[in-house]
């Protein structure tokens, strides 16, 4: 008898913990049917969040590579330790968001911010090349010829003569 009013209280905090669908429930199936639907919703959240915190994660490694390609020395090893991640990973993060690899995603943004110098700025190209994360002039020289099919300083010299025959006519 003791065993049973345990048993009764026992399931009455259990009713009290579950959501409304398990209350009063007329048949075993119907209450079958409620905990599958539970599970289901539960699953969709616990996914839903699951995406949120990747996509979260992946702007800020994008954020992070945007914000620090000037340093030469930048790495997926680096981005990996910085947000607890392996190598790997972050390969991957990149590779789904941009479809490109690590290092092709990242001397792409080095390379639009060299395009903006080249343009906006009277600095020397070793200067541009220092400050978009190239570890020597030379090493900027041979990617840029590499992407561009010229070299930085034939690229500035077209660019400049470009607009200037924009802006006259």
């Amino acid at each position: 008898m003791e065993w049973a009013q345990g048993r009764e209280k026992s399931l009455k905090k259990k009713q009290e913990d579950y959501p409304h669908d398990f209350r009063d429930q007329d048949t075993p199936e119907i209450s079958l049917k409620a905990l599958h639907q539970s599970a289901l919703r539960l699953t969709k959240r616990a996914e839903s969040m699951k995406r949120d915190r990747a996509a979260r994660l992946r702007d800020s490694v994008v954020r992070y590579l945007r914000q620090n390609y000037s340093d030469a020395n930048l790495c997926a090893a680096q981005v990996a330790v910085k947000f607890n991640l392996s190598e790997k990973y972050v390969f991957q993060i990149i590779k789904a968001h941009t479809g490109k690899s690590f290092g092709e995603y990242l001397e792409g943004i080095r390379f639009e911010e060299s395009e903006k110098l080249l343009i906006h700025s009277g600095l020397s190209i070793s200067m541009i090349a220092e400050k978009v994360g190239f570890h020597s002039v030379n090493t900027f020289h041979k990617a840029f010829k590499r992407v561009y099919g010229i070299t930085p300083g034939v690229w500035r010299s077209q660019r400049l003569k470009m607009n200037r025959s924009l802006r006259n006519n």
